[in-house]
């Protein structure tokens, strides 16, 4: 569809309904989907929602921040016996997962203190086992005296691309994707 970072869209657009892990989800068919009917207009750059922990359920498919968090780790191992690290955020009985959906290679080796305080900026990407994911798209040290450190990108023209569900899609995907951790 050819649409634009930050575009706005206001109108209609034919395609099929479908969910995925809870997620609703428009997806393209060929021939039928197209912006026709919608009006197009330039917007200014998505701020994320302010929540607290216990509120991404609430927030499905939204750019999120959690700030000033703790996160915890579980060990556990996958159904091939392989050691895996789970990162949440908890509050009581309130939890979310932290989780590389969109596999952005600076949290490839995902490695936080539970001593640490983050601020957390993500897209609520999908539900599983009534635990919401937040799609990590940066995670920074709480650091309330000053700036540290600067951090600068590389953009990577040839980074793999995945669409609001996670998955890993090529070039000709239609629809809104993700690459270097921008939309």
């Amino acid at each position: 569809l050819e649409l634009k970072q930050n575009e706005m869209l206001k109108g209609e657009i034919t395609g099929t309904f479908d969910l995925y892990n809870k997620i609703p989800e428009l997806v393209y068919v060929a021939g039928l989907t197209n912006l026709a009917k919608v009006e197009r207009t330039a917007g200014s750059d998505a701020k994320p929602k302010a929540i607290k922990v216990g509120e991404a359920i609430d927030n499905l498919c939204d750019l999120v921040a959690l700030d000033k968090v703790k996160l915890t780790i579980e060990e556990t191992t996958d159904n091939k016996g392989k050691a895996t690290k789970r990162f949440y955020v908890v509050d009581g009985d309130k939890k979310d997962q932290i989780y590389n959906g969109f596999h952005l290679d600076t949290y490839k080796d995902m490695a936080f203190d539970a001593e640490t305080e983050y601020n957390v900026v993500g897209i609520v990407g999908s539900v599983y086992k009534d635990v919401p994911s937040i799609y990590i798209i940066k995670v920074e040290k709480n650091t309330a005296d000053g700036i540290n450190t600067v951090a600068t990108e590389t953009i990577n023209a040839n980074a793999p691309m995945y669409n609001l569900a996670g998955q890993r899609v090529g070039k000709n995907y239609k629809g809104v994707v993700i690459q270097n951790g921008k939309k």
